[in-house]
């Protein structure tokens, strides 16, 4: 799922770049400057905009990251704790971090 997402990030980044580029050259020929300074102005703006979507990828990396081990990680422990139960072994108590996102099972389980 994660690696997923991410795919869906980098690729939605790598369209807005291109659509960037698109759009700024079909556009230099409305203002008023010569084809010469429209291409140098392109080729000063690719840097920075490529920097910000790195920047953008990284934090919606972070993030995803953050929201699935907020998800996946209480979900597994649950997991391990109804295979013990079902095994018949003596399964400890089930602890879930304060801000989990499915702290709530907790009751259920617990």
């Amino acid at each position: 799922m994660i690696l997923s997402v991410m795919g869906l990030i980098a690729g939605v980044a790598g369209a807005l770049v291109v659509l960037t580029f698109v759009v700024v050259r079909k556009y230099a020929s409305l203002l008023p400057i010569t084809p010469e300074v429209g291409n140098q102005l392109i080729a000063k703006s690719v840097f920075p905009v490529i920097i910000i979507v790195i920047i953008l990828f990284i934090l919606s990396f972070w993030a995803v990251l953050l929201i699935s081990h907020k998800i996946y990680g209480p979900l597994y422990r649950c997991g391990k704790y109804i295979e013990q139960l079902i095994g018949g072994e003596k399964a400890g108590n089930l602890k879930f971090r304060k801000d989990d996102a499915v702290s709530e099972l907790k009751n259920i389980l617990g």
